[in-house]
């Protein structure tokens, strides 16, 4: 038997406490993961979400055309160099580009089952 809970970030009350990016094993892409804490009703510990550059950019878009404008123009200023998405990367968050408010927006458009195994011996 499952109990389980859907939520929607964008109606969740939930803090961000840690931000990062880095590529996947084989360097295609970049990816930025959230450390995010939930009400503890919904799920108890920290849980990290994590979501390709351009899904971020396109779920973004939806809501804050020019931080997405923005954040393209500092990626394209990199494209001559190797691994020139995590340098535009580490160029915002150097200059204080609020990375928490970016995630905030990607996770804005994500909807999540949190499910929980219960053991019918424990309903008795």
């Amino acid at each position: 038997m499952e109990n389980y809970k859907i939520f929607g970030f964008a109606t969740t009350k939930y803090e961000i406490s840690e931000v990062t990016y880095d590529y996947t094993d084989d360097y295609d892409d970049l990816y930025l993961s959230a450390v995010t804490i939930l009400p503890m009703e919904l799920f108890p510990y920290p849980l990290t979400v994590t979501l390709a550059l351009q899904d971020c950019l396109k779920n973004i878009e939806k809501h804050d055309a020019d931080m997405v404008k923005y954040v393209r123009k500092m990626i394209e200023s990199y494209e001559d160099q190797s691994f020139w998405d995590k340098l535009a990367f580490d160029a915002l968050e150097n200059e204080g580009f609020d990375l928490k408010q970016f995630m905030r927006l990607a996770l804005s458009e994500i909807e999540l089952r949190i499910t929980k195994q219960i053991d019918p011996a424990s309903l008795n």
